[in-house]
């Protein structure tokens, strides 16, 4: 969103919040003020040159709602990431300058992270102006990169439109995205996703992203996706199949023919599920399947060692067990990566995590990667652990 759009929905921000809080025949209530903080310390040890690197860092968010008056609301939302100690670590482009040690991609700083009015009719529509947290599906390609400290918001116009119970059609019109390295990347984006209940065990979810980007490459990706779930006696079956194309869209400067495909399956029963899947991108020796707006760390490994597609592509199979019982959770993922336009192998990486909702509002996380080079980067080692609170 270029500045004076900007300036146009905070002050509509403002405007919406003044006249509802003080109008009198609004019954819907009082501004409601929002609290979200996360203290995590991270560390990671990689073979190789780089030292080994530590953040302890204090994330906090605080948002204030307006009331709903005649399907009209707004919300505001600062967000801030405090080092505490010592920055013995790397937090990445424009950051601290210590390109020594191994990257933890959480600067400290401080910005307006949410900022929209939203107008909701009760049965069909939603529309939201300004910027926003924007999640499309399962954040493959429309994320917010809720791991990372400060999260990736974006600056646009967002539609959401209910067509009777089974169909549901998305779109936003996207001028700026607020990268978590508490900066930005101007583009004219447009974001179309549809989702169809086909049958009650069966639906499917159509999508076509088209960026162009001021200062980075321009790419335009249209996919579908196949999922469902079926109960059979005590087990829980998810499944799905997806394909997705990736071609040239306006000043790309290079030829841009790539593609993806994902299939999984999961099966639960009592608190247990097993999973298993392949994640492929495609790359062609000189360029890979790209995903510039996606929550990349929920995917390919939490030892964030293919944040990018490297250029001869990335074949992923994993294996995953997890369990659920009562407050607390748990899950391990094993991850096997090769090439998919040369078949080499780049290595492999183990994923563990604990979890514990420990109150009503505070959680508590213990998540650790180990990745195992072949081909590809070096051994990396990475521990976190987290504790997140909100009101």
């Amino acid at each position: 969103m270029n500045k004076r759009s900007f300036l146009v929905a905070a002050g509509l921000v403002l405007t919406t919040g003044a006249t509802t809080a003080s109008a009198p025949d609004n019954s819907a209530g009082a501004l409601t003020p929002s609290v979200d903080l996360r203290l995590r310390s991270e560390a990671v040890h990689q073979d190789g040159p780089l030292q080994s690197a530590i953040a302890n860092t204090l994330r906090y968010r605080l948002g204030l709602h307006t009331p709903t008056r005649r399907g009209l609301s707004a919300y505001v939302e600062t967000e801030g990431v405090s080092i505490i100690g010592s920055d013995d670590y790397n937090s990445g482009p424009g950051g601290n300058g210590r390109t020594g040690r191994s990257v933890i991609a959480d600067p400290s700083g401080n910005e307006l992270n949410q900022a929209f009015v939203s107008y909701t009719h009760p049965s069909s529509l939603s529309v939201r102006l300004g910027r926003q947290r924007l999640i499309y599906d399962n954040a493959r390609f429309i994320g917010n990169v809720g791991w990372r400290q400060n999260e990736q918001t974006m600056d646009g116009l967002a539609l959401k439109f209910h067509a009777g119970s089974r169909t549901t059609l998305q779109y936003a019109h996207i001028q700026n995205v607020n990268r978590i390295f508490f900066s930005d990347a101007a583009l004219n984006g447009h974001l179309f996703n549809a989702s169809w209940t086909l049958l009650p065990a069966l639906s499917a979810t159509a999508y076509g992203y088209l960026l162009d980007f001021d200062k980075a490459e321009d790419s335009q990706t249209l996919g579908v996706h196949l999922h469902g779930r079926r109960t059979s006696g005590e087990i829980t079956w998810r499944y799905g199949v997806e394909y997705a194309s990736q071609d040239t869209y306006a000043e790309a400067p290079t030829t841009v023919d790539a593609d993806y495909r994902r299939l999984h399956l999961s099966a639960s029963k009592a608190g247990w599920t097993f999973a298993a899947g392949q994640e492929v991108l495609s790359g062609n020796g000189l360029r890979g399947f790209s995903t510039p707006l996606a929550t990349l760390h929920k995917f390919n490994g939490w030892a964030d060692i293919f944040l990018s597609t490297p250029p001869d592509g990335l074949d992923d199979r994993y294996f995953q067990l997890g369990h659920a019982a009562g407050r607390v959770n748990a899950l391990a993922r094993y991850h096997l990566f090769s090439a998919e336009n040369t078949a080499q192998r780049y290595g492999e990486e183990l994923d563990l995590l604990l979890g514990w909702k420990w109150t009503r509002h505070t959680s508590v996380k213990l998540k650790l990667a180990s990745y195992r080079a072949s081909s590809w980067s070096v051994d990396t080692d990475k521990a976190a652990l987290q504790v997140d609170f909100s009101l």
